[in-house]
Protein backbone atom coordinates (compact mmCIF):
# COMPACT_ATOMS: atom_id res chain seq x y z
CA UNK A 1 0.00 0.00 0.00
CA UNK A 2 1.09 3.41 -1.06
CA UNK A 3 2.11 5.57 1.75
CA UNK A 4 0.98 9.08 2.05
CA UNK A 5 4.02 11.82 2.01
CA UNK A 6 4.14 13.27 5.35
CA UNK A 7 6.44 16.69 5.60
CA UNK A 8 7.19 18.13 8.62
CA UNK A 9 7.79 22.20 9.61
CA UNK A 10 10.09 21.80 12.52
CA UNK A 11 11.35 25.30 12.89
CA UNK A 12 11.30 26.72 16.60
CA UNK A 13 8.25 28.20 18.34
CA UNK A 14 7.19 31.66 17.29
CA UNK A 15 9.69 31.28 13.91
CA UNK A 16 7.03 31.40 11.67
CA UNK A 17 5.28 28.07 11.41
CA UNK A 18 2.22 28.88 11.08
CA UNK A 19 1.86 32.70 9.37
CA UNK A 20 4.32 32.08 7.21
CA UNK A 21 4.41 28.12 6.61
CA UNK A 22 0.81 27.23 7.31
CA UNK A 23 -1.50 30.28 5.88
CA UNK A 24 0.09 30.79 2.82
CA UNK A 25 -0.11 26.39 2.24
CA UNK A 26 -4.09 26.93 2.61
CA UNK A 27 -4.07 29.76 0.40
CA UNK A 28 -2.48 27.85 -2.58
CA UNK A 29 -4.84 25.04 -1.56
CA UNK A 30 -7.87 27.23 -2.02
CA UNK A 31 -6.91 28.99 -4.89
CA UNK A 32 -6.47 25.11 -6.69
CA UNK A 33 -10.14 24.01 -5.04
CA UNK A 34 -7.65 21.50 -2.76
CA UNK A 35 -10.62 20.45 0.35
CA UNK A 36 -8.09 20.49 3.52
CA UNK A 37 -8.85 19.43 6.90
CA UNK A 38 -6.96 21.48 9.86
CA UNK A 39 -5.94 20.21 12.62
CA UNK A 40 -5.14 22.08 15.52
CA UNK A 41 -4.34 21.53 19.65
CA UNK A 42 -7.08 24.44 21.15
CA UNK A 43 -10.41 25.67 20.16
CA UNK A 44 -8.58 29.24 20.79
CA UNK A 45 -6.07 28.40 17.86
CA UNK A 46 -9.61 27.53 15.68
CA UNK A 47 -10.98 30.98 16.42
CA UNK A 48 -7.33 32.52 15.22
CA UNK A 49 -7.16 30.67 12.13
CA UNK A 50 -10.56 31.64 10.78
CA UNK A 51 -9.88 35.64 12.22
CA UNK A 52 -6.69 35.48 10.48
CA UNK A 53 -7.87 34.14 7.57
CA UNK A 54 -11.46 35.61 7.06
CA UNK A 55 -11.23 35.20 2.73
CA UNK A 56 -11.10 31.68 3.23
CA UNK A 57 -14.26 31.29 4.62
CA UNK A 58 -12.52 27.82 7.02
CA UNK A 59 -15.92 26.06 8.75
CA UNK A 60 -15.32 25.83 12.56
CA UNK A 61 -16.63 22.82 14.30
CA UNK A 62 -16.35 22.10 17.95
CA UNK A 63 -17.90 21.76 21.16
CA UNK A 64 -18.74 25.37 21.59
CA UNK A 65 -19.76 26.21 18.23
CA UNK A 66 -23.33 25.04 17.65
CA UNK A 67 -24.13 24.83 14.00
CA UNK A 68 -28.00 24.43 14.36
CA UNK A 69 -27.38 20.67 12.65
CA UNK A 70 -28.20 19.09 16.50
CA UNK A 71 -25.50 16.46 15.19
CA UNK A 72 -22.55 15.77 17.59
CA UNK A 73 -18.69 16.90 16.98
CA UNK A 74 -17.29 13.65 15.07
CA UNK A 75 -21.25 13.26 13.24
CA UNK A 76 -21.05 16.97 11.84
CA UNK A 77 -17.30 16.74 10.98
CA UNK A 78 -18.40 13.38 8.86
CA UNK A 79 -21.35 15.48 7.25
CA UNK A 80 -18.64 18.32 6.71
CA UNK A 81 -16.32 16.17 4.95
CA UNK A 82 -18.41 13.57 2.99
CA UNK A 83 -20.25 16.93 1.74
CA UNK A 84 -16.38 17.82 0.45
CA UNK A 85 -16.49 21.02 2.22
CA UNK A 86 -13.58 23.14 0.97
CA UNK A 87 -11.59 24.05 4.14
CA UNK A 88 -12.92 22.81 7.83
CA UNK A 89 -11.15 23.00 10.90
CA UNK A 90 -11.27 21.07 14.20
CA UNK A 91 -9.35 20.02 17.52
CA UNK A 92 -6.51 17.71 18.07
CA UNK A 93 -9.01 15.88 20.31
CA UNK A 94 -11.86 15.56 17.51
CA UNK A 95 -9.62 14.20 15.38
CA UNK A 96 -8.48 11.10 17.64
CA UNK A 97 -12.49 11.09 18.00
CA UNK A 98 -13.74 11.15 14.80
CA UNK A 99 -12.98 7.60 12.45
CA UNK A 100 -12.65 8.91 8.91
CA UNK A 101 -13.37 6.70 5.69
CA UNK A 102 -10.38 6.27 3.20
CA UNK A 103 -13.01 7.48 0.83
CA UNK A 104 -13.24 10.73 2.66
CA UNK A 105 -9.65 11.23 3.14
CA UNK A 106 -8.46 10.36 -0.49
CA UNK A 107 -10.08 13.59 -1.64
CA UNK A 108 -8.02 15.84 1.18
CA UNK A 109 -5.34 17.03 2.33
CA UNK A 110 -4.40 17.09 6.08
CA UNK A 111 -2.88 19.75 7.89
CA UNK A 112 -1.84 19.38 11.88
CA UNK A 113 -0.66 22.53 13.70
CA UNK A 114 1.46 20.94 16.68
CA UNK A 115 2.11 17.65 17.16
CA UNK A 116 -0.24 15.07 18.49
CA UNK A 117 0.94 13.30 21.69
CA UNK A 118 -0.46 10.09 20.81
CA UNK A 119 0.41 7.81 24.19
CA UNK A 120 -1.93 7.86 27.07
CA UNK A 121 -2.75 5.14 29.92
CA UNK A 122 -6.04 4.26 31.32
CA UNK A 123 -6.02 3.09 34.66
CA UNK A 124 -9.21 1.26 35.06
CA UNK A 125 -10.90 0.74 38.49
CA UNK A 126 -13.88 -1.73 38.20
CA UNK A 127 -16.12 -2.83 40.92
CA UNK A 128 -15.80 -6.72 40.84
CA UNK A 129 -19.47 -6.81 41.69
CA UNK A 130 -20.45 -5.79 38.03
CA UNK A 131 -18.35 -8.67 36.82
CA UNK A 132 -17.32 -7.60 33.82
CA UNK A 133 -15.71 -10.10 31.34
CA UNK A 134 -13.16 -8.37 30.06
CA UNK A 135 -11.84 -11.18 28.11
CA UNK A 136 -14.62 -11.73 25.78
CA UNK A 137 -14.46 -8.09 24.97
CA UNK A 138 -10.54 -8.07 24.00
CA UNK A 139 -8.02 -11.44 22.84
CA UNK A 140 -4.66 -10.61 23.29
CA UNK A 141 -3.89 -9.74 19.32
CA UNK A 142 0.35 -9.45 18.73
CA UNK A 143 2.05 -11.81 21.55
CA UNK A 144 5.49 -11.06 21.60
CA UNK A 145 8.46 -13.65 21.70
CA UNK A 146 8.92 -13.64 25.30
CA UNK A 147 5.09 -14.58 25.99
CA UNK A 148 5.29 -17.21 24.01
CA UNK A 149 8.93 -18.56 25.68
CA UNK A 150 7.12 -18.27 29.21
CA UNK A 151 4.16 -19.81 28.20
CA UNK A 152 5.70 -22.59 26.03
CA UNK A 153 8.25 -23.38 28.24
CA UNK A 154 9.97 -21.79 31.43
CA UNK A 155 6.11 -21.85 32.91
CA UNK A 156 6.27 -25.90 33.54
CA UNK A 157 9.77 -26.16 34.39
CA UNK A 158 9.43 -23.70 37.68
CA UNK A 159 6.83 -26.03 38.33
CA UNK A 160 8.41 -29.05 37.70
CA UNK A 161 11.56 -27.91 39.52
CA UNK A 162 12.20 -29.00 43.20
CA UNK A 163 12.66 -25.59 44.44
CA UNK A 164 10.84 -24.49 47.43
CA UNK A 165 7.36 -22.74 46.56
CA UNK A 166 9.25 -19.06 47.78
CA UNK A 167 11.83 -19.82 45.37
CA UNK A 168 9.12 -20.79 42.44
CA UNK A 169 7.67 -17.38 43.26
CA UNK A 170 10.50 -15.59 43.11
CA UNK A 171 11.42 -17.37 39.81
CA UNK A 172 8.19 -17.03 37.91
CA UNK A 173 8.63 -13.27 38.33
CA UNK A 174 11.99 -13.22 37.05
CA UNK A 175 10.99 -15.01 33.87
CA UNK A 176 7.73 -13.60 33.41
CA UNK A 177 7.24 -11.67 29.94
CA UNK A 178 8.07 -7.56 31.03
CA UNK A 179 7.01 -6.87 27.27
CA UNK A 180 3.55 -5.25 26.54
CA UNK A 181 1.22 -7.02 23.95
CA UNK A 182 -1.72 -5.64 22.04
CA UNK A 183 -5.19 -5.79 22.48
CA UNK A 184 -7.82 -6.64 19.55
CA UNK A 185 -11.10 -5.68 20.24
CA UNK A 186 -13.62 -8.55 19.78
CA UNK A 187 -17.10 -7.50 21.30
CA UNK A 188 -18.74 -5.14 23.19
CA UNK A 189 -21.40 -5.40 25.65
CA UNK A 190 -24.87 -3.43 26.03
CA UNK A 191 -24.12 -1.77 29.42
CA UNK A 192 -24.71 1.66 30.64
CA UNK A 193 -21.01 1.68 31.49
CA UNK A 194 -19.83 1.61 27.82
CA UNK A 195 -22.45 3.72 26.73
CA UNK A 196 -21.67 6.77 29.58
CA UNK A 197 -17.99 6.53 30.58
CA UNK A 198 -15.28 8.56 28.66
CA UNK A 199 -12.90 6.60 30.00
CA UNK A 200 -14.53 3.34 28.11
CA UNK A 201 -15.47 5.10 25.14
CA UNK A 202 -11.58 5.73 24.45
CA UNK A 203 -10.50 2.33 25.36
CA UNK A 204 -13.22 1.46 22.67
CA UNK A 205 -11.76 4.39 20.17
CA UNK A 206 -11.31 2.11 16.60
CA UNK A 207 -8.68 4.91 15.87
CA UNK A 208 -6.31 3.67 18.95
CA UNK A 209 -4.69 0.58 19.27
CA UNK A 210 -4.51 -1.05 22.96
CA UNK A 211 -1.64 -2.54 24.79
CA UNK A 212 -1.14 -4.88 27.88
CA UNK A 213 1.07 -6.13 29.73
CA UNK A 214 1.72 -10.37 30.92
CA UNK A 215 0.24 -9.07 34.55
CA UNK A 216 -2.97 -7.49 33.45
CA UNK A 217 -4.06 -10.13 30.94
CA UNK A 218 -3.72 -12.66 33.70
CA UNK A 219 -6.01 -10.42 35.11
CA UNK A 220 -8.54 -9.80 32.86
CA UNK A 221 -8.74 -13.52 32.59
CA UNK A 222 -9.05 -14.15 36.09
CA UNK A 223 -12.06 -11.35 35.99
CA UNK A 224 -10.13 -9.28 38.50
CA UNK A 225 -10.29 -5.33 37.41
CA UNK A 226 -9.96 -3.93 40.62
CA UNK A 227 -7.08 -2.24 39.26
CA UNK A 228 -6.07 -2.50 35.35
CA UNK A 229 -3.69 -0.42 33.44
CA UNK A 230 -4.29 -0.58 29.25
CA UNK A 231 -1.52 1.36 27.26
CA UNK A 232 -3.13 3.46 24.88
CA UNK A 233 -1.54 4.20 21.05
CA UNK A 234 -3.25 6.01 18.03
CA UNK A 235 -2.89 4.17 15.00
CA UNK A 236 -0.76 4.95 12.55
CA UNK A 237 -3.32 4.63 9.71
CA UNK A 238 -4.84 8.05 11.10
CA UNK A 239 -2.52 9.65 8.92
CA UNK A 240 -2.56 7.52 5.91
CA UNK A 241 -4.90 7.57 2.82
CA UNK A 242 -4.50 11.92 2.88
CA UNK A 243 -3.74 13.25 -0.69
CA UNK A 244 -0.53 14.79 1.59
CA UNK A 245 0.12 15.25 5.30
CA UNK A 246 2.25 18.63 6.62
CA UNK A 247 2.93 18.89 10.50
CA UNK A 248 3.86 21.89 12.05
CA UNK A 249 5.88 21.22 15.47
CA UNK A 250 8.63 22.91 16.73
CA UNK A 251 12.29 20.04 17.18
CA UNK A 252 9.86 17.54 15.78
CA UNK A 253 12.32 15.03 16.34
CA UNK A 254 11.94 15.27 20.34
CA UNK A 255 8.61 14.59 20.25
CA UNK A 256 6.62 11.29 21.29
CA UNK A 257 5.21 11.89 17.62
CA UNK A 258 8.37 11.16 15.65
CA UNK A 259 8.89 8.34 18.33
CA UNK A 260 5.51 7.25 16.86
CA UNK A 261 6.10 7.74 13.42
CA UNK A 262 9.18 5.78 13.63
CA UNK A 263 8.08 3.00 15.56
CA UNK A 264 5.28 2.37 12.96
CA UNK A 265 7.36 2.30 10.07
CA UNK A 266 6.58 5.73 8.80
CA UNK A 267 8.91 8.10 7.24
CA UNK A 268 8.54 11.68 6.86
CA UNK A 269 10.62 14.39 5.00
CA UNK A 270 11.53 17.36 7.63
CA UNK A 271 11.08 20.65 4.85
CA UNK A 272 12.35 23.07 7.74
CA UNK A 273 14.66 21.84 10.38
CA UNK A 274 14.34 23.08 13.62
CA UNK A 275 17.90 25.27 14.51
CA UNK A 276 18.59 25.77 18.68
CA UNK A 277 17.40 29.11 19.90
CA UNK A 278 19.93 32.07 19.79
CA UNK A 279 18.20 33.64 22.59
CA UNK A 280 18.44 31.99 25.94
CA UNK A 281 16.93 32.52 29.29
CA UNK A 282 18.70 32.16 32.77
CA UNK A 283 17.92 28.24 33.82
CA UNK A 284 17.51 28.48 37.56
CA UNK A 285 18.10 24.46 38.09
CA UNK A 286 18.90 21.84 40.77
CA UNK A 287 22.83 22.11 41.89
CA UNK A 288 22.44 18.42 42.44
CA UNK A 289 20.44 15.44 40.22
CA UNK A 290 16.88 16.28 41.74
CA UNK A 291 13.83 14.28 40.52
CA UNK A 292 10.90 15.93 41.17
CA UNK A 293 7.63 13.50 40.97
CA UNK A 294 4.37 12.98 42.78
CA UNK A 295 6.21 10.45 44.94
CA UNK A 296 8.23 13.64 46.32
CA UNK A 297 5.72 16.01 46.41
CA UNK A 298 4.10 13.17 49.10
CA UNK A 299 7.26 12.20 50.77
CA UNK A 300 8.66 15.79 50.66
CA UNK A 301 5.87 18.48 51.67
CA UNK A 302 8.48 20.86 52.17
CA UNK A 303 10.21 20.96 48.91
CA UNK A 304 7.42 23.15 47.20
CA UNK A 305 6.97 25.42 50.00
CA UNK A 306 10.97 25.97 50.08
CA UNK A 307 11.49 26.11 45.82
CA UNK A 308 8.97 28.91 45.75
CA UNK A 309 10.75 30.78 48.52
CA UNK A 310 14.02 30.62 46.09
CA UNK A 311 12.28 31.71 43.36
CA UNK A 312 10.68 34.71 45.35
CA UNK A 313 14.18 35.83 46.76
CA UNK A 314 15.34 35.83 43.47
CA UNK A 315 11.80 37.79 42.03
CA UNK A 316 12.18 40.82 44.52
CA UNK A 317 8.23 40.78 43.98
CA UNK A 318 8.13 40.88 39.89
CA UNK A 319 5.78 39.34 38.10
CA UNK A 320 5.87 35.67 37.04
CA UNK A 321 4.09 33.11 34.97
CA UNK A 322 3.84 29.91 36.98
CA UNK A 323 2.68 26.50 35.79
CA UNK A 324 2.03 23.74 38.27
CA UNK A 325 0.26 20.80 39.14
CA UNK A 326 -3.59 21.62 38.71
CA UNK A 327 -4.50 20.49 42.88
CA UNK A 328 -2.32 23.86 43.55
CA UNK A 329 -5.23 26.39 43.72
CA UNK A 330 -3.83 28.90 46.27
CA UNK A 331 -1.50 31.26 44.81
CA UNK A 332 2.35 30.88 46.02
CA UNK A 333 3.77 33.72 44.69
CA UNK A 334 3.29 37.14 45.31
CA UNK A 335 2.84 38.56 41.78
CA UNK A 336 1.93 35.35 39.94
CA UNK A 337 -0.03 34.71 36.55
CA UNK A 338 -0.97 30.67 36.89
CA UNK A 339 -1.48 29.71 33.19
CA UNK A 340 -2.36 26.42 31.68
CA UNK A 341 -0.54 23.57 30.52
CA UNK A 342 -2.12 23.91 27.16
CA UNK A 343 -0.90 27.31 26.05
CA UNK A 344 -1.45 27.01 22.06
CA UNK A 345 -2.82 30.01 20.41
CA UNK A 346 -1.89 32.21 23.39
CA UNK A 347 -0.05 35.24 22.22
CA UNK A 348 -0.39 37.56 25.58
CA UNK A 349 2.54 36.64 27.17
CA UNK A 350 5.16 38.19 25.61
CA UNK A 351 5.97 40.71 27.72
CA UNK A 352 6.79 37.92 30.70
CA UNK A 353 10.53 38.23 31.77
CA UNK A 354 9.97 35.04 34.24
CA UNK A 355 8.61 31.57 34.24
CA UNK A 356 8.18 29.29 37.13
CA UNK A 357 7.92 25.11 36.35
CA UNK A 358 6.95 23.44 38.72
CA UNK A 359 4.24 20.60 37.70
CA UNK A 360 5.47 17.17 38.73
CA UNK A 361 5.85 15.75 34.65
CA UNK A 362 6.70 12.47 35.29
CA UNK A 363 5.43 9.06 34.19
CA UNK A 364 4.42 6.79 36.54
CA UNK A 365 6.27 3.45 35.80
CA UNK A 366 4.19 0.90 34.60
CA UNK A 367 3.77 3.66 31.86
CA UNK A 368 7.47 4.68 31.54
CA UNK A 369 7.93 0.72 30.31
CA UNK A 370 5.35 0.86 27.96
CA UNK A 371 7.23 3.76 26.80
CA UNK A 372 10.28 2.24 26.42
CA UNK A 373 9.41 -0.67 24.66
CA UNK A 374 8.42 1.99 21.97
CA UNK A 375 11.48 3.85 22.27
CA UNK A 376 13.33 0.64 21.77
CA UNK A 377 10.41 -0.69 18.42
CA UNK A 378 11.61 3.27 16.98
CA UNK A 379 15.30 2.30 16.97
CA UNK A 380 16.18 4.50 19.86
CA UNK A 381 19.62 3.80 21.75
CA UNK A 382 18.99 1.91 25.08
CA UNK A 383 21.27 4.49 26.64
CA UNK A 384 19.25 7.51 25.12
CA UNK A 385 15.95 6.44 25.96
CA UNK A 386 15.42 7.77 29.54
CA UNK A 387 16.89 10.89 28.49
CA UNK A 388 14.42 11.32 25.38
CA UNK A 389 11.24 10.16 27.50
CA UNK A 390 11.74 13.02 30.41
CA UNK A 391 12.63 15.34 27.15
CA UNK A 392 9.32 14.15 25.40
CA UNK A 393 7.19 14.00 28.39
CA UNK A 394 7.86 16.85 30.47
CA UNK A 395 10.87 19.52 28.80
CA UNK A 396 9.07 19.22 25.61
CA UNK A 397 5.83 21.03 26.82
CA UNK A 398 7.86 23.53 28.91
CA UNK A 399 9.38 24.31 26.42
CA UNK A 400 6.22 25.46 24.73
CA UNK A 401 4.96 27.37 28.10
CA UNK A 402 8.64 29.30 28.34
CA UNK A 403 8.66 30.18 24.19
CA UNK A 404 5.68 32.03 25.63
CA UNK A 405 7.33 34.57 27.37
CA UNK A 406 9.55 37.32 25.89
CA UNK A 407 11.59 35.10 24.57
CA UNK A 408 9.17 34.94 21.90
CA UNK A 409 9.95 38.34 21.05
CA UNK A 410 12.55 38.55 17.85
CA UNK A 411 15.23 40.52 18.94
CA UNK A 412 14.49 41.09 22.80
CA UNK A 413 16.98 42.29 24.91
CA UNK A 414 15.38 41.68 28.51
CA UNK A 415 16.99 38.96 30.56
CA UNK A 416 14.11 35.98 31.11
CA UNK A 417 14.49 33.79 34.03
CA UNK A 418 13.35 30.14 33.78
CA UNK A 419 13.07 28.67 37.71
CA UNK A 420 13.02 24.23 36.93
CA UNK A 421 12.38 22.13 40.06
CA UNK A 422 13.44 18.77 38.18
CA UNK A 423 16.93 18.24 37.45
CA UNK A 424 16.52 15.64 34.39
CA UNK A 425 13.56 18.29 32.93
CA UNK A 426 15.89 21.18 33.07
CA UNK A 427 18.86 19.07 31.22
CA UNK A 428 16.21 18.53 28.22
CA UNK A 429 14.60 21.80 28.05
CA UNK A 430 18.05 23.52 27.64
CA UNK A 431 18.62 21.44 24.65
CA UNK A 432 16.35 23.65 22.92
CA UNK A 433 18.76 26.29 23.40
CA UNK A 434 22.10 27.40 21.87
CA UNK A 435 24.55 25.23 23.90
CA UNK A 436 27.32 28.00 23.58
CA UNK A 437 25.18 31.00 24.77
CA UNK A 438 24.28 29.18 28.02
CA UNK A 439 27.49 28.51 29.43
CA UNK A 440 26.93 32.02 31.83
CA UNK A 441 23.13 31.51 31.89
CA UNK A 442 22.89 28.67 34.41
CA UNK A 443 21.88 29.69 37.37
CA UNK A 444 22.08 26.72 39.99
CA UNK A 445 20.63 26.41 43.50
CA UNK A 446 20.67 23.91 46.23
CA UNK A 447 17.66 23.18 48.52
CA UNK A 448 17.66 21.18 51.55
CA UNK A 449 15.17 18.76 51.11
CA UNK A 450 17.13 17.38 48.02
CA UNK A 451 19.53 15.32 51.29
CA UNK A 452 18.36 11.70 50.04
CA UNK A 453 14.90 10.64 51.60
CA UNK A 454 15.14 8.06 54.54
CA UNK A 455 14.32 4.56 53.72
CA UNK A 456 12.57 1.83 55.97
CA UNK A 457 15.57 -0.40 56.92
CA UNK A 458 14.92 -3.34 54.84
CA UNK A 459 17.10 -5.53 53.30
CA UNK A 460 19.81 -4.32 51.36
CA UNK A 461 18.21 -4.59 47.67
CA UNK A 462 20.37 -6.65 44.69
CA UNK A 463 22.49 -4.48 41.92
CA UNK A 464 21.34 -4.71 38.75
CA UNK A 465 24.14 -6.85 38.00
CA UNK A 466 23.19 -9.25 40.91
CA UNK A 467 19.84 -9.03 39.35
CA UNK A 468 21.09 -10.37 35.82
CA UNK A 469 23.35 -12.93 37.30
CA UNK A 470 20.89 -14.75 39.59
CA UNK A 471 18.62 -14.42 36.15
CA UNK A 472 21.50 -16.26 33.77
CA UNK A 473 22.24 -18.90 36.60
CA UNK A 474 18.16 -19.67 36.85
CA UNK A 475 17.71 -19.60 33.07
CA UNK A 476 20.66 -22.11 33.08
CA UNK A 477 19.06 -24.67 35.14
CA UNK A 478 16.21 -24.29 33.96
CA UNK A 479 17.86 -25.35 30.30
CA UNK A 480 19.32 -27.99 32.25
CA UNK A 481 16.16 -29.30 33.42
CA UNK A 482 14.56 -29.02 29.70
CA UNK A 483 17.47 -30.87 28.22
CA UNK A 484 17.14 -33.77 31.08
CA UNK A 485 13.49 -33.83 30.03
CA UNK A 486 13.88 -34.45 26.63
CA UNK A 487 16.82 -37.21 27.37
CA UNK A 488 19.46 -35.17 26.07
CA UNK A 489 23.07 -34.07 27.57
CA UNK A 490 22.89 -30.92 29.91
CA UNK A 491 23.63 -28.00 27.67
CA UNK A 492 26.94 -27.34 29.59
CA UNK A 493 28.16 -30.06 28.91
CA UNK A 494 31.30 -30.67 26.24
Amino acid sequence: MKRTPITVDARGAGQGKTRNGIYPMLARLAMTNMPTLIVVPSQLLQEQYCTDNPTLKIRKINSSHDSGSGLNVSAEILNALANRAPMVIITEEAFRRTHISWDIKCDYHLIIDEAINPYSIEELRIDPKIALQLDKIFSVEDKSKSWDEYLNGYKQLIEESDESEAEKLEMHKDFQPKSWASLKRIAVESSSIFEESLQWRRLMNPNTRLWVTWGHWQKIKAGDTRELSIAVELNDSMLNGWISVHIAAAAFDSTFMSMWLKANGVSYTISVPFKPHKQVPIFHVPEDSFSWSKYRRNAQPDALPEFYRYVESQLKGGPCLVVRNNDEIAAKLSNEQKITHNVHGINTYSDSTAVCLSTALKPGWSFKAFLTQQAEAAGLWPEKVDCFIARAFGSYMFYQILMRSALRVDGNSKPVHCFVLDHEIAMGLMDFFDADAQIKQISPFALTCMNKLPRKKTKIAMTPAEKQKRYRERKANLAKMSATSRGVDSPDKT
